[in-house]
């Protein structure tokens, strides 16, 4: 069994065994003729005999000496001979080509499981995206699927609504009451999220319907259908601009309506000569809001924006005004008796000619509001006296000469 020994250790021991090899001849060159010449591989003749001569003395090396010698000499001409030629070569540089041969075994067995790895990583990625790609195709399917489903809901509940807002117009036009309450209440129930789209129309019918004498019943439901729709209109973008701008609720019967908080801002409201006593818009916003000779009494519009409203001839005796914003609002000929404006804003407002008996102005800003030809009883001018900036408002003479006067 061969060992691997490196190349240069194999060529030391070469040069090792050539110079042993030498040193030993030239040492038996020197000791005897026949042993020098044995060394050097000559065969004696057999005709030449050699005889000691009685003049010479025998050698001083031992004749075992001489044999060790001789058998070292035969070994290292033989070990000579094996490290030249090709077997030589192949002792020399044998264990270096099995060394490489083994080196290029594993590289081959290294770059073979490479090899079946990449194949293999290449067929996984192929097939995960095989996979990937029918799950994408099934949830494009799936979802296209649950896309025509929706569609042909929404077709048939359209349809349906279609149908159920025909029949409810028609038997709101239904000479029997009864037919007009049970399409009050249809009426009532279309208002949902899913009808959002048709909120103008629904609208458009139960204001049309509340400018028709009704019984009080009759009256009640078509009043909380519209509130519905006014207040999820003010939830949905776009829904005011389906209106065109205007919400004409003019010569309506609309009493008791709940309107808070709503901001209808987007809208001009048109109330003139509607019918909306102990009606609630506190905290809403409706400026410029038109509600000439409009009934409001008892109405409450605690907080709300009335900014440039045209409230001309308005009844709103005992309407609660508290903390409004009617900044260059218009009250003209009003009926404002027993009205509470405390802490309202009122800079140049216009109240000339209204009815202001009873009146309560505390802590409301008149900055150039407009009093003349108003009607004042000693209340109102005591209120009138606790509110902002009076002395910058516009009175009839005698009652400003009354509010300068300090009270006894």
């Amino acid at each position: 069994m061969q060992t691997n020994v490196p190349r240069h250790r194999h060529v030391r021991g070469y040069k090792k065994r050539h110079r042993v090899l030498s040193v030993l001849i030239g040492m038996l060159t020197a000791l005897t003729p026949t042993t020098a010449t044995m060394a050097a591989g000559i065969q004696p003749s057999e005709t030449s005999t050699t005889s000691p001569q009685p003049s010479q003395k025998q050698s001083p090396i031992p004749e075992l000496e001489q044999q060790k010698l001789k058998e070292e000499v035969r070994k290292l001409k033989q070990e000579n001979e094996r490290t030249t030629g090709i077997a030589g070569w192949l002792a020399l540089f044998g264990p270096a080509l099995a060394v490489l041969v083994g080196i290029i075994g594993l590289v081959l067995t290294f770059w073979k499981q490479i090899s079946e790895n990449s194949n293999q990583n290449r067929e996984f990625t192929r097939l995960r995206n095989a996979e990937m790609e029918e799950r994408k195709n099934a949830r494009i399917a799936e979802k296209r699927e649950r896309e025509a489903d929706r569609q042909q809901r929404e077709t048939e509940s359209l349809r349906r609504f279609d149908e159920n807002l025909a029949i409810t117009m028609q038997n709101l036009g239904s000479g029997s009451e009864a037919l007009q309450l049970n399409a009050a209440a249809a009426l009532s129930a279309l208002v949902r999220p899913r009808h959002d789209e048709f909120l103008p129309d629904l609208i458009t019918v139960t204001i049309a319907n509340l400018k028709i004498e009704h019984s009080p019943a009759m009256s009640k439901l078509l009043v909380t259908t519209l509130q519905r729709c006014l207040h999820r209109a003010s939830q949905v973008d776009g829904c005011y601009q389906m209106l065109d701008g205007l919400l004409d609720l003019s010569r309506s019967t609309i009493p008791r309506i709940n309107l808070e908080g709503i901001d209808l801002s987007q809208l001009r409201i048109d109330i003139a000569y509607a019918s909306m006593k102990d009606s609630n818009f506190t905290n809403s916003s409706i400026p410029r809001a038109l509600g000439y000779a409009a009934i409001a009494d008892g109405s409450r519009f605690s907080n709300s924006n009335l900014t440039e409203a045209r409230l001309n001839k308005i009844s709103a005796e005992g309407a609660h005004f508290h903390r409004a914003t009617l900044v260059s609002a218009s009250l003209k000929e009003a009926k404002l008796k027993g009205a509470g404006f405390q802490q309202a804003k009122l800079q140049s407002a216009h109240f000339e000619g209204a009815d202001l008996r009873g009146a309560r102005f505390e802590r409301a800003n008149v900055n150039n509001a407009y009093f003349t030809g108003a009607t004042l009883d000693s209340a109102a001018i005591e209120s009138l006296r606790l509110s902002y900036n009076w002395q910058n408002a516009h009175f009839d003479q005698s009652v400003a000469d009354r509010l300068r006067q300090r009270p006894a």
